[in-house]
């Protein structure tokens, strides 16, 4: 296991890019669902999941994986015992971003489903270097109690980021052996890694947790099962946060879903278009291309309001 660098590492002499103002971070402040594992009985029919992939513009790459615009993927398992459903944190964005969040976990309940994976995630507008170095100092000798009688091992990895400091994830847990583990990282330094895009310092701290007891509630407002195993040992939780209940996972109440006016359902049909998205990445850089994208969009709307106007004024 690597011990903490000391800071001082000189700033590689290359230009930063500018400041990207709200990258991808719209949760801050609040814990959401940035994970999830559905598993359900190989019998269970799941034709619900077509339309709702199709409304956020997800792409079938093939072998049962689909891809959204924003990097996310969902994956879609089945064997002879189970079929899992796998939706990463970006494709749980997608949901959230075209107001079908809940519609999903309403389709989830009409079956018996188990929770077999759930990360709950939390975003801090701090520097990662010290949060991770201190929790690194504080337990690397006695482990972690995140809410259980036993301590789970501590675990640093370190790397690089783009000023030269030294920044790093710690680990509580390992999710090869621990039913529920959690890390904290700068998610500033990850965010740059993957897009070459820079936002302001953000720590976020991510609590995974693998039982039958989380449930469809947790999905959808995991601030009390984040806090439970997150508090104390990671960092303290606000005051007026929900005790968190273990419940039947078969049992959920969905919250009413809003009827969505006619804007704001054309519009999840645009931005979730998977065609249109795929048109996008076909014109590439090339201005003359999305013009020529644009006249063929114009003549393709002249073409229907033709067709229904003399149907309008009969």
């Amino acid at each position: 296991m690597s011990a903490w660098l000391s800071p001082g590492i000189k700033k590689p002499p290359v230009d930063f890019p500018e400041p990207c103002e709200g990258s991808a971070i719209s949760n801050l402040g609040e814990v959401f669902c940035d994970w999830l594992d559905l598993t359900f009985d190989p019998s269970e029919d799941l034709t619900w999941l077509s339309p709702l992939l199709n409304s956020i513009g997800a792409v079938d790459l093939g072998d049962s994986c689909f891809k959204l615009s924003n990097g996310g993927t969902i994956k879609h398992q089945k064997n002879r015992r189970w079929q899992r459903l796998s939706l990463s944190g970006r494709s749980l964005a997608s949901f959230r971003e075209f107001s079908c969040f809940n519609e999903l976990l309403e389709c989830v309940s009409r079956q018996p489903y188990k929770i077999t994976r759930l990360d709950a995630a939390y975003d801090v507008p701090v520097d990662a270097s010290a949060v991770v170095s201190g929790l690194w100092d504080r337990y690397r000798a006695s482990g972690v109690y995140l809410n259980a009688l036993n301590a789970v091992n501590a675990g640093l990895v370190l790397g690089k980021r783009f000023d030269g400091v030294d920044t790093g994830t710690f680990y509580a847990g390992d999710r090869r052996k621990n039913r529920v583990m959690a890390r904290v990282y700068d998610k500033q330094h990850e965010i740059f890694e993957r897009s070459k895009k820079l936002i302001g310092s953000l720590t976020r701290y991510e609590v995974t947790v693998k039982t039958d007891q989380a449930t469809l509630r947790d999905v959808s407002a995991p601030a009390a099962i984040f806090w439970h195993y997150a508090s104390p040992a990671l960092l303290h939780a606000p005051v007026n946060v929900p005790v968190w209940v273990p419940g039947n996972p078969y049992v959920w109440e969905p919250s009413p879903i809003v009827p969505q006016s006619f804007e704001d359902r054309l519009r999840r049909v645009v931005y979730g278009s998977g065609d249109l998205n795929a048109a996008f990445a076909l014109c590439g850089a090339s201005a003359e291309s999305f013009e020529y994208l644009r006249k063929l969009v114009s003549l393709r709307i002249s073409q229907r309001v033709a067709q229904i106007q003399p149907i309008s004024s009969s």
